[in-house]
């Protein structure tokens, strides 16, 4: 989740622990929140991540391995749910990624959460999506695109039907 003060993060029900919390400037456009979100996550979130003792100082990993099994149990409680979830993991990752998720997740240690991060995301440029709706889009999508973002439409969105890249796994 993302908190741009610098109170520690709390769980939003209405979002999930580990999802970003909705920002809620009102003086600012969506290209501006948007611009604001990456700018806190980027100065903020990634440093706090990094420093173990700052980011899981209340709780620990244990509670967010705790929120995580708690969300799997209410994903499973109906047949509908749990097929979805299933095909879901089975299509992208197999099903033995479903049935060894929980075992997994709990053998996650803060020092491999810091890992990741070093690895995959301090100092990287990674997708950024921004999902608005068409009326948004409408009245501010000549600012985004000003602003250096691009919209992705089926003819831009080459990874959607790219063959080689299904095939090879890039």
């Amino acid at each position: 989740m993302l908190n741009d003060s610098d109170s520690s993060p709390h769980h939003d029900k209405n979002f999930g622990f580990g999802s970003f919390e909705t920002l809620e400037k009102k003086n600012l456009n969506p290209v501006e929140k948007a611009d604001y979100f990456l700018t806190v996550f980027k100065e903020k979130a990634v440093p706090q991540m990094l420093d173990k003792t700052a980011f899981f100082k209340n709780q620990g990993i244990s509670f967010v391995i705790q929120l995580l099994e708690d969300a799997r149990i209410y994903e499973l409680e109906n047949a509908e749910s749990i097929l979805g979830s299933l095909s879901y993991f089975w299509s992208t990752c197999g099903s033995d990624y479903f049935f060894s998720y929980d075992r997994n997740i709990a053998r996650v240690t803060e020092d491999d959460v810091v890992a990741f991060v070093k690895k995959y995301i301090e100092h990287k440029n990674g997708a950024f999506v921004v999902t608005v709706s068409p009326g948004i889009w409408e009245e501010y999508g000549d600012l985004f695109l000003l602003d250096g973002y691009e919209e992705i439409r089926a003819e831009n969105a080459f990874w959607q039907n790219d063959v080689n890249l299904e095939l090879s796994g890039d």
